[in-house]
């Protein structure tokens, strides 16, 4: 390729030519025998994330995944079968901060004492497991599952302190049982655990199984927790009844002034509110909410078309302000977004993210008839749900 003219746009320099005589020339080698290679960029859909590969080594089916609040480790449970069958396992990742990659640190499994032949730490507590929660301290880990040699429908929880520095766990022991000194509201698998922003209570569900089948019971437990040990103290449990529409708890989530507690409940299509005493982490039934209350709310915002926008309701999160409280739908692909009262907790429908219907006008890619997770990104700007039947 040879440039051999050039002009420019007019004047009186050079004798007035506007064109010159040029010999600027440049090349393409091509390699014969060699194929072409092309590459082209992709920008990706900024509102999707796509899979970049796969954890190295990992293998089991995920059944509960935490960051923790510092942000050097990732802890994973998960089991070797299907539907939590099998073998389950903690797995404790270093994380990358620079880049998020991972790089496994322990792994913890069911049994009565360690084998030192084993690369995995056996520990009694661990068989099923189906949750965690990490104290916002850092300090402590807590681990649902049910300990060997008794029934599988007596659960229990296991404690882990964490080094701050190196994000490594010890065992501390099963900390809360079943019918053991008092507890109740464990006589199922556990679905969800929470600890409260000032590390003074935990709070544990049961009412799903891993796979959203009911398990039959429907309780909310209340711990007080000693933020020096990590060490737990049963307080009270409420049970679903006629007076207290919990039923099949599927999330919970703390306010973080301290004040409320609120409640997904997958069996009844509602959300339970709940007030919490800051002094002894006990919670008091308040008010459910559901589509009769909401349409008899005048503070209410426009009832969507769909009615079903309730149905199922799979997780439950709330700003970090306080101000508004979201619920997933496990089978419209809907999220109900509430505002909340700071004085008294009170809820109010405001309206709806829908990813269900298609006048709701969401991009054909994002429409999902099954909303999972939900988490709020902790400067309150982005809301993440996971989407399941759907591609995103």
């Amino acid at each position: 390729i040879t440039l051999t003219e050039l002009q420019d746009n007019g004047g009186t320099a050079n004798g007035g030519s506007d064109t010159a005589t040029l010999t600027v020339s440049g090349s393409v080698n091509l390699a014969f025998n060699e194929l072409p290679t092309i590459e082209a960029t992709y920008s990706p859909d900024a509102t999707l994330f796509y899979n970049a590969g796969t954890l190295s080594g990992y293998n089991e089916r995920v059944s509960a995944i935490s960051v923790s609040q510092d942000g050097k480790t990732l802890l994973v449970t998960g089991s070797e079968g299907n539907n939590n069958s099998g073998r389950t396992y903690l797995r404790v990742y270093a994380r990358d901060a620079e880049n998020g990659k991972l790089t496994l640190l322990q792994s913890f499994t069911q049994g009565e004492q360690d084998d030192p032949s084993t690369p995995a730490f056996e520990v009694n507590g661990l068989n099923t497991i189906t949750t965690l929660a990490q104290s916002k301290d850092g300090t402590s880990v807590y681990v649902a599952g049910y300990a060997a040699g008794g029934s599988t429908s007596v659960y229990s929880l296991v404690q882990f302190s964490r080094d701050a520095t190196t994000g490594q766990l010890s065992y501390v022991g099963i900390v809360a049982t079943q019918g053991v000194d008092g507890v109740s509201g464990l006589d199922a698998a556990v679905s969800e655990i929470v600890i409260s922003d000032d590390g003074t209570s935990l709070y544990t569900i049961n009412g799903v199984t891993p796979m959203d089948g009911s398990t039959g019971k429907n309780a909310v437990a209340f711990f007080s927790r000693d933020t020096t040990s990590g060490a737990l103290t049963f307080v009270g449990s409420l049970i679903g009844s006629d007076t207290l529409p919990l039923k099949s708890p599927s999330g919970i989530v703390l306010s973080s002034d301290g004040k409320s507690a609120y409640i997904s409940n997958q069996g009844n299509n509602s959300i339970t509110v709940l007030s919490r005493d800051a002094e002894t982490g006990n919670l008091s039934y308040v008010a459910t909410i559901n589509k009769s209350t909401i349409a008899a709310d005048v503070n209410s915002a426009e009832i969507p078309k769909d009615d079903r926008y309730l149905t199922a309701l799979q997780d439950i999160a709330i700003s970090p302000d306080n101000r508004f409280v979201y619920v997933s739908s496990n089978s419209q692909g809907t999220v109900s977004i509430f505002s909340r009262d700071s004085d008294t907790g009170a809820l109010t429908y405001a309206g709806i993210m829908d990813l269900y219907n298609s006048e709701s006008h969401v991009p054909t890619e994002l429409r999902a008839t099954s909303l999972r997770e939900i988490v709020i990104s902790q400067d309150g700007s982005a809301l993440y749900v996971a989407a399941f039947g759907g591609s995103s």
